[in-house]
């Protein structure tokens, strides 16, 4: 699905016809010659790939437990090559994910696969996404060091919470956002802390690291939200 995508961006950027002249047509039945704008062309292969790229979103949502949006932290004048550096070497190490560099990935299309966004605000080719399955705390934490090490970081970083295969249950969230929504307003490395060693949380380790990790990277600002799939899964979103 990946190399069948790319290889439609590719052909669309090659084939995207300029400027607002006319193309001729071959004869209609009645003989005449037919005329096409070339804007009206360019809209409709644009609306193509736009739901293309919605459904590869949407499926590989409902495969994966957990997304990345991440973001070029080095040279500026590096950006292009590098970024795409950053997603060969990332594939290499988790080969069963999904990954859509900034070629293929478009703000809004992603957005409009929940029921409110969660990115805003930033130009499409900042981003590429990773969306795979996390299995625990540590695992999370092994590929945030990953991204650093290949100069990027997670802008976004979306786990879903009522699956059987997600990394946060919903029973384990609840004491947190209910610590988080009453006796705290600065969301920071300090405060995931503290929320992690209240009473409503007794013991749970699992919670404790996950925050934890929320905090190293600087992800602290979280939100629930439900994607547009007919399951209407959750998903905690954690931005910069």
């Amino acid at each position: 699905m990946k190399s069948t995508l790319l290889t439609g961006v590719r052909r669309y950027s090659s084939f995207r016809l300029q400027g607002p002249r006319m193309i001729c047509m071959p004869k209609n039945t009645e003989g005449k010659q037919t005329q096409v704008n070339n804007s009206d062309v360019n809209e409709e292969l644009e609306g193509m790939l736009r739901r293309r790229l919605q459904v590869a979103y949407t499926n590989s949502l409902k495969e994966k437990n957990s997304f990345l949006l991440l973001q070029y932290n080095g040279p500026e004048d590096k950006r292009k090559y590098d970024t795409m550096k950053a997603v060969r070497e990332l594939k290499k190490d988790y080969r069963e994910s999904k990954f859509f560099p900034p070629l293929t990935f478009q703000e809004n299309e992603f957005n409009s696969c929940f029921q409110k966004p969660v990115i805003q605000g930033q130009s499409d080719s900042e981003h590429f996404a990773c969306l795979l399955d996390i299995k625990n705390a540590n695992g999370l934490d092994t590929l945030l060091r990953r991204v650093t090490d290949v100069n990027c970081f997670a802008k976004v970083i979306g786990v879903k919470i009522n699956n059987k295969r997600g990394l946060i249950s919903l029973q384990m969230l609840k004491p947190f956002l209910d610590e988080l929504s009453t006796k705290y307003t600065s969301y920071d490395y300090e405060s995931l802390l503290k929320i992690a060693k209240t009473e409503q949380l007794p013991r749970n380790v699992h919670m404790y690291k996950l925050l934890s990790i929320f905090g190293k990277y600087g992800t602290v600002h979280p939100t629930i939200i439900e994607d547009q799939s007919t399951a209407e899964s959750r998903w905690l979103i954690l931005s910069k």
